[in-house]
């Protein structure tokens, strides 16, 4: 089974995460920094919420869900 990984649980990731993961067609990881929101949200879709460094070496597809102004934070930690 191939993995997703989400980076991102607010509105947009976690709509998708809520369609994608209880298919069951994809184990499906995610993180936040507000690490109470990804737990509370891997709860209900049955998804996993793990530390971004588990994330990025074990998701074969990456979902950057997080709004354009966070993305400069990422950009040292995703390269």
């Amino acid at each position: 089974m191939r993995t997703m990984g989400f980076i991102g649980t607010g509105n947009m990731g976690g709509a998708i995460i809520r369609r994608v993961a209880p298919t069951h067609t994809w184990r499906v990881l995610v993180h936040d920094v507000r690490a109470e929101a990804a737990q509370q949200l891997a709860r209900e879709s049955g998804s996993e919420s793990v530390p971004m460094e588990r994330l990025l070496a074990e998701a074969d597809i990456i979902i950057l869900a997080v709004k354009p102004q966070v993305l400069p934070a990422l950009y040292a930690t995703l390269s």
